[in-house]
């Protein structure tokens, strides 16, 4: 880059003619540090007298320029009224027009500060940012708000399930003592119904004893061979010797006297049927697996077969 020559002369007289430092850095285009070094060479080179600095400082702070004249463009160290350069009125002017603050005056050119000149920019910059913060502000309440309404969600499904899990709990409690209550009495039923059973079994064979005993006094009749069958069966069932094996022989053979009464021509049509109805009873019981099974089918088998008795001993017909 090409050095830029100072006229010593011209510069000379212009110090001569009163110009500031502010004047003289404007029109050579020079810095502070610049103007300072033109200064001291030409104090050392004995061209600048004393008289001629005018108490003007060699030192190497820089000069501050407040504004320039927006008139004749000069940067001024001072505010004043006038503009001592051009003289003229700075109030007829809106607004002076300032230059860099920093003391470079090649920035003070006249042109609006940057501040200036984007403070449409820097409104707008300013308006979205305000905006972004509002909106940042309502979302990130939004957001604790809705991490509050979860949490109390949260915390209403854990209490329901809590009350859920204590309902069924008592439920099945409530359950669990109904249960064992419906076994109880259901045991106490099957209890009942093995008295009233017995009972039953006691009766008929007390009837049948006393039939028996009544046909004893008589004549031997065609009924006798059954009676005795049933007779055995009735024996059997109270002395508490009856087994399946057992009640299945016997029914076999109360099934061939019932023959020989179907046969006979003065059987009495009345008892055969009665003691038909007995033989289904025996038959039925017979078919079981075991004795406790068979229970219901004797039951049944006595009473008809008591009946059978009655009408025997009531049969006019019943001798040979």
């Amino acid at each position: 880059m090409a050095k830029r020559t100072i006229s010593a002369k011209e510069l000379l007289d212009d110090i001569r003619a009163g110009m500031d430092d502010l004047a003289l850095m404007d029109k050579y285009r020079l810095k502070p540090e610049g103007l300072q070094t033109v200064y001291k060479k030409l104090s050392n080179a004995g061209v600048m007298k004393s008289n001629d600095l005018n108490d003007r400082k060699l030192s190497d702070e820089p000069v501050e320029a407040v504004f320039k004249c927006p008139a004749c463009g000069k940067p001024q160290t001072k505010m004043t009224a006038e503009c001592p350069d051009c003289g003229v009125i700075l109030s007829k002017f809106s607004k002076p027009t300032y230059g860099d603050f920093t003391g470079n005056l090649e920035g003070a050119t006249g042109r609006p500060h940057f501040l200036v000149q984007h403070k449409g920019m820097l409104a707008l910059v300013a308006l979205v940012f305000f905006l972004v913060s509002i909106f940042g502000f309502f979302y990130w309440m939004k957001v604790q708000s809705d991490k509050k309404r979860q949490a109390e969600l949260v915390q209403l499904e854990k209490i329901e399930r809590e009350k859920r899990l204590k309902e069924e709990a008592e439920v099945r409690k409530r359950e669990a003592v109904l249960r064992q209550e419906e076994l109880r009495l259901k045991r106490e039923d099957q209890r009942v119904e093995r008295e009233i059973a017995k009972q039953q079994q006691e009766q008929d064979r007390e009837s049948m004893r006393k039939t028996t005993e009544v046909q004893r006094t008589v004549a031997p009749s065609i009924y006798e061979p059954i009676t005795k069958v049933m007779m055995s069966i009735s024996t059997q069932m109270s002395t508490g010797n009856m087994s399946i094996v057992v009640l299945r022989k016997k029914s076999e053979e109360f099934v061939d006297r019932l023959a020989e009464l179907q046969f006979s021509s003065q059987a009495n049509p009345v008892i055969v049927a009665k003691l038909e109805e007995a033989a289904q009873f025996l038959a039925e019981a017979s078919s079981k697996s075991s004795i406790i099974w068979s229970a219901q089918a004797l039951n049944g088998f006595l009473k008809a077969s008591t009946e059978a008795a009655k009408l025997i001993a009531q049969d006019p017909h019943k001798n040979h």
